[in-house]
C-alpha cells in the first residue's frame, strides 16, 4: 500500500455526506484526535507483548493526525512515530514512505538525522545497499560534525557485514 492510502484513508472516512459525485468532509477536532493518539499510545505502551495490531491503529491515527494538521507541532513526530511503528510491523515500503513524506513536509525537523538513519536501517534489512548508502551519505552530508554522522559512516564501512560485527562496531565507536 502507498503512502497516498494511508493519507487518503482518513480523508475518505472524512467524507460524510456524498453530493453529486463530491463530498462534505466533517471538520476534524484537533484536540479529540491528539486524545485518540494518546489514548492509544498508553494502551501500545502497556500491553504486553508487543500488539501489532494495536500498533497499526495508533500509526493510523498518527497519520490522520499529520494529515489533518500538518502546522501542528506534533505532527512531524507523529509521521517519524507512524513510520517506526509500519516497520515494527514488518510494513517496511510503507514506512519508507512515512520517512520520505516526513523529509519532504518537514526538511528541518530536529529528527530529520534519525530518520535518515532508521531509513537506511531498513533499505538495508531490505538488501538495498545502495538505498542504504544513500541515506546514511545525507546524514554525513546534512549534518557532518554530529555523532548521527559518526554513526552513519560507521554504518556505511560496515554495509554487507554481520551484525555481531556490526555491535562490536558500535560498541568500539561509543568509548571513543
Amino acid at each position: 500500500m502507498k503512502l497516498t492510502s494511508f493519507l487518503l484513508y482518513p480523508a475518505l472516512i472524512g467524507c460524510m455526506l456524498a453530493t453529486q459525485g463530491g463530498c462534505i468532509s466533517a471538520p476534524v477536532n484537533r484536540d479529540k484526535a491528539f486524545d485518540e493518539v494518546i489514548t492509544l499510545e498508553k494502551a501500545l505502551n502497556d500491553k504486553r507483548p508487543f500488539d501489532l495490531n494495536l500498533a497499526g491503529q495508533l500509526a493510523e491515527k498518527q497519520i490522520a493526525f499529520a494529515y489533518n494538521f500538518p502546522q501542528d507541532s506534533v505532527s512531524a513526530q507523529m509521521l517519524l512515530n507512524a513510520a517506526s511503528l509500519r516497520s515494527a510491523q514488518g510494513q517496511y515500503q510503507a514506512s519508507i514512505d512515512l520517512f520520505n513524506s516526513y523529509l519532504d513536509k518537514y526538511p528541518t525537523h530536529v529528527r530529520k538525522p534519525l530518520a535518515l538513519l532508521t531509513m537506511g536501517g531498513i533499505y538495508e534489512n531490505l538488501q538495498q545497499t545502495d538505498k542504504a548508502k544513500e541515506a546514511y551519505e545525507r546524514v554525513i552530508k546534512e549534518f557532518p560534525d554530529t555523532r548521527q554522522a559518526k554513526d552513519a559512516a560507521t554504518l556505511i564501512r560496515m554495509l554487507g557485514t554481520d551484525l555481531n560485527e556490526q555491535i562490536r562496531q558500535f560498541e568500539q565507536n561509543k568509548n571513543d
